[in-house]
């Protein structure tokens, strides 16, 4: 017991340096791209006397050396200060985070249980029960695979809003105007799932201590459930790390298709109106959200096959 605990803090010691140390460098490489691309913040405005243009740079600090930008703003985030928005005004970059991080996440946790709820259970099936039926699963999970959600969006808002007008085409705060976003979010993510599920319950099926659990006569479903089934998930929690990464970008489109307020919404604007210090608080937390579920996946990996080399 004591051995494995110190194993576990030695694991979360080490990835919290890779952590501190992969920020840096996103925070650093994502500063000096975002100040090379031409233009800037204030280049959208309405012509202003120089004078009001130099005032503004002045206050937030562009007026300076790259160098002296770069040293105050990374000052400024490991205080998790992330800043003013230099295009909303009275708005910090922490405020619009608080503001669009609920909506985002409850977005991001409906689609990733909707794709393990469908994908689980049917690459499960598929793999146990080899035939016409696994054969049209493979097809229909390639053909979700190979859709872009924002083409998937706009067929499931044409059919489901126009069509037949049983769902809202856009907005939030309604239950209703949440099946739409997450359901194009979840399907691609769905058919990768069935596809490991499948694959990992083929591979583990024919596993010789499953074998001979049949041979004894134990039970099917004894058999899936209690020793096939932790083995053939495995390749699944691999995939949650990349998932959740896959989520989140995603958003950033199905956010704008549907009209919701999230930190997707955000970060497609900020890009657009070269707002630095949003898109970098924005870059920071979903590097963040990726560190900590690849770290949260690896753990679970451990707890599911004790098997696996040591964290």
């Amino acid at each position: 017991m004591a051995s494995g605990r110190i194993e576990l803090v030695g694991f979360l010691c080490r990835r919290l340096l890779t952590a501190v140390l992969t920020l840096w460098a996103v925070f650093t490489i994502s500063f000096f791209l975002m100040r090379a691309v031409p233009g800037g913040p204030f280049d959208h405005e309405q012509q202003v006397p120089e004078e009001i243009r130099q005032a503004t740079a002045d206050r937030y600090g562009l007026d300076q050396p790259l160098g002296v930008q770069y040293l105050r703003e990374l000052a400024r985030t490991v205080t998790l200060d992330l800043g003013p928005s230099y295009r909303l005004a009275d708005y910090t970059v922490n405020e619009v985070i608080v503001e669009g991080l609920p909506t985002s996440a409850a977005l991001g946790l409906m689609a990733l249980a909707l794709a393990l709820t469908v994908g689980v259970p049917t690459g499960l099936w598929a793999g146990l029960n080899r035939g016409m039926a696994d054969r049209w699963m493979r097809r229909l999970a390639v053909l979700a695979i190979a859709t872009p959600n924002f083409v998937l969006a706009g067929i499931l808002i044409l059919l489901f809003c126009f069509v037949w007008p049983v769902l809202p085409p856009a907005g939030w705060g309604q239950p209703s105007q949440l099946i739409l976003p997450a359901f194009c979010l979840a399907i691609p993510f769905a058919a990768y799932v069935a596809r490991l599920a499948r694959a990992g319950m083929l591979e583990t099926w024919n596993q010789e201590y499953i074998r001979t659990a049949i041979a004894k006569g134990v039970p099917r479903h004894v058999v899936v459930w209690k020793h096939a089934f932790p083995a053939a998930v495995l390749p699944v929690v691999s995939f949650l790390g990349p998932a959740v990464a896959g989520i989140l970008t995603g958003s950033l489109v199905i956010e704008r298709i549907f009209a919701i307020p999230g930190i997707g919404t955000s970060f497609v604007n900020a890009a657009l109106d070269r707002d630095y210090t949003l898109a970098m608080g924005l870059v920071l937390l979903y590097t963040t959200i990726l560190l900590v579920t690849n770290a949260l996946v690896d753990i679970v990996q451990k707890l599911l096959d004790p098997r696996l080399e040591s964290l």
